[in-house]
Parts: structure tokens; sequence; C-alpha cells
């Protein structure tokens, strides 16, 4: 009667797979836009949907930004920035000073000469805004942040390749180490410069700072941005989920 007590109790089966990483299971989510919520009209941006909780829809758009359905990573959607079209919700998202912020951007410049935005909290005049910057010098990536600029990549080996990057600032001040840069998983050292907190005015902007300066060109399939600073094993998961998702 002992024999076969065990079976159908999945003893040597497989294990079940784990669910899949979803960002908004990390606390903080704040925005959270991709293909799936930016809302078009004949391949022509027309608002770009927060995904989080918060509500942080974009929805004043300039300058047409293009759709294409399968022309991300993965044959998933991303919008086209031309140096000329941004898409915008009116208020800053996080704001005040010592503000930690962890943003991601999955991205593709298509040009290794102009400075420009890819996504802005807050507006960069004057040094008042928080987001990742292109080409501040050719082919070089910057952490941009609050005060006069933030930190800009050592090395310029930025090229039109699809990036997974990932900004961050945790304190106030040009202390080693508050800001902070990682591109496809890997840290990059960064220049270091004072900060200040982040202006109210100009809004949460993609393809550009908060006051329409410093347009992009390039292309983007994903942002993320929480309102904390991530733990190195929170930004890893959140990195795997984008390197998962698209593919590199």
């Amino acid at each position: 009667m002992i024999v076969g007590l065990g079976l159908g109790l999945g003893y040597g089966g497989a294990a079940p797979a784990p669910p899949p990483f979803d960002p908004s299971t990390l606390s903080g989510l704040v925005l959270w836009l991709d293909g799936s919520s930016a809302q078009q009209t004949a391949n022509v941006l027309t608002s770009w949907t927060d995904k989080s909780a918060a509500g942080n829809n974009l929805t004043t758009v300039a300058g047409s930004p293009s759709y294409a359905a399968t022309g991300g990573p993965n044959s998933l959607p991303k919008v086209g920035f031309g140096g000329a079209a941004t898409v915008k919700r009116a208020s800053s998202i996080i704001t005040g000073a010592d503000a930690a912020r962890t943003m991601f951007v999955v991205s593709r410049a298509s040009d290794l000469t102009t400075a420009g935005m890819a996504a802005t909290d807050g507006t960069n005049d004057g040094g008042q805004g928080f987001g990742y910057l292109l080409n501040w010098d050719p082919a070089k990536r910057t952490a941009y942040m609050p005060g006069v600029g933030g930190g800009e990549d050592t090395t310029a080996n930025l090229t039109t390749s699809w990036e997974r990057v990932c900004v961050v600032n945790n304190h106030l001040g040009a202390v080693s180490g508050n800001q902070k840069m990682y591109v496809n998983g890997t840290a990059h050292t960064l220049s270091t410069s004072a900060q200040a907190a982040l202006a109210a005015s100009g809004g949460f902007m993609v393809g550009g700072s908060g006051a329409s300066t410093f347009l992009a060109k390039c292309d983007i399939a994903e942002v993320i941005l929480y309102s904390r600073v991530l733990t190195d094993l929170e930004r890893g998961q959140v990195d795997t989920y984008l390197s998962t998702k698209y593919g590199f």
C-alpha cells in the first residue's frame, strides 16, 4: 500500500517558471512610457499615456513626433524625434531640493553631433532639470542634473545603436558618486558638478527640455522614472526586464 504514495505529487517535474518582472512592483514608480501606451494617428504621436498608477500622461505634442509600430528594437514600437518634435506634460513630476531619482531610457541617437535632451524633468535652461542628454560634446552622454549640467560621460562612445541608459541622482552637490549612469547595465565614469533644486516649471518632456530647447534627434522606445534611488538589485531587475523585452 506504500507503493505509489508519491504519484501525482509532481516529483521529477519541472519547476514552474517565475512570473515575469513588472516595473510597477517596485515602489516610487511615477512614470512609465512604452510603445503600447503611445497614442497615434496616421503614425504621428498624439499623446503618450503613463502606464504607472501616477497618471502622469504626456498630452502636449509639438512638431509631429513619428510613430512606428515595429520600428524599435525587437520589432517593438518606437517614437521618433527629429530635432523639432516633443511631447510633454505641463508640470514637472519630481521637484524640490535633494530629490532622489532613477530614470531608464531605451533610446537610439540618430545624430552624433547635435546636443539634445532625450527625456527631461524640469527645464534645463539655467541648469534646472534632470534627465538624459545626448551629445553635449559630440558622441558623449550626459546624466543631466539640477545645477550646472551634471555628469558627462568621460568616454565619447555614443553610437546610433539602441541602448538601455539609466541615470541616477541621489544627493545634491558635487560629491563623487551622487550622480551615476549605466549603459546596457554597465556603470560609466562621469564628471561631477554642483547641483541645485529641480525647477517646478518646464514640465516633463521627451525629445527636448521643458523650455523646448535642446531638441533631440533620437528614437525612444521606453522611459521609466522612479522618485527614489533604486538599489543595485532593483536597478538590475529593471535593466534585465528591458534587456529581455527589447532583445539586447
